[in-house]
C-alpha cells in the first residue's frame, strides 16, 4: 500500500502481484471527524481495498454484531462456511474445490 495527500483527501493505492502482473487500485478519503488523519488514511485503505472485491463487509450495516466484533459471515472462516452450506458441501471440500478453480 502507498499514501498520497492529493486536493485535500488521503489517497491509497494497494497492489498486488498477480501471474507475474502488478494490479493497482486506489482511492480516497477525508479526514475523518473523529480520528482526523488516521481515519482517513483508514477510510481510503477500506475504500482502495473494496475495489478488489475485498473489504466489502466493512460498509455492510448487518457486518458488526452492535459491538467490535464482526458477524460470524464477515470472517474469512465464517464466509468460506456460508459457500459451502450454500453448495450443499463441508468446508474443507469447498475450499478444495476452489484453489482448483482459482
Amino acid at each position: 500500500d502507498e499514501y498520497d495527500y492529493i486536493g485535500g483527501r488521503m489517497v491509497c493505492k494497494i497492489s498486488v502481484l498477480t501471474n507475474n502482473m502488478w494490479i493497482s487500485k486506489s482511492d480516497g478519503a477525508d479526514d475523518s471527524n473523529i480520528e482526523g488523519a488516521k481515519g482517513g488514511l483508514s477510510d481510503a485503505f477500506k475504500r482502495a481495498a473494496v475495489k478488489f472485491g475485498i473489504g466489502r463487509y466493512l460498509y455492510h450495516p448487518a457486518a458488526f454484531n452492535g459491538s467490535r466484533e464482526p458477524a460470524s459471515w464477515a470472517t474469512p472462516e465464517g464466509y468460506d462456511q456460508l459457500l459451502a452450506d450454500r453448495e450443499g458441501k463441508e468446508i474443507e471440500e469447498w475450499r478444495r474445490e476452489y484453489s482448483e478453480r482459482v
